[in-house]
């Protein structure tokens, strides 16, 4: 029965080891995505104030050449 105990205990450490590598690894993999997520929003959120600006000075120019055609257009 000692045997038996000991084999069972060996086992079970085993077990538990093997449980803890892989909650790390899903926690360092999970850690790592998060990372990258954050790295990918940061470019994301760059790439639309940059697009905002752009659609402003296109709205401004816009504005600006239809009074110049309409100033024309009333000569």
């Amino acid at each position: 029965f000692k045997t038996l105990a000991n084999a069972l205990n060996n086992s079970t450490d085993g077990i538990s080891q093997s449980i803890k590598s892989l909650g790390d690894q899903i926690g360092k993999g999970m850690s790592n995505q998060a990372n990258l997520n954050n790295s990918h929003l940061s470019v994301i959120a760059t790439n639309l104030q940059e697009y905002i600006s752009q659609m402003k000075e296109t709205k401004n120019e816009i504005y600006r050449l239809t009074h110049i055609i309409d100033r024309l257009a009333n000569k």
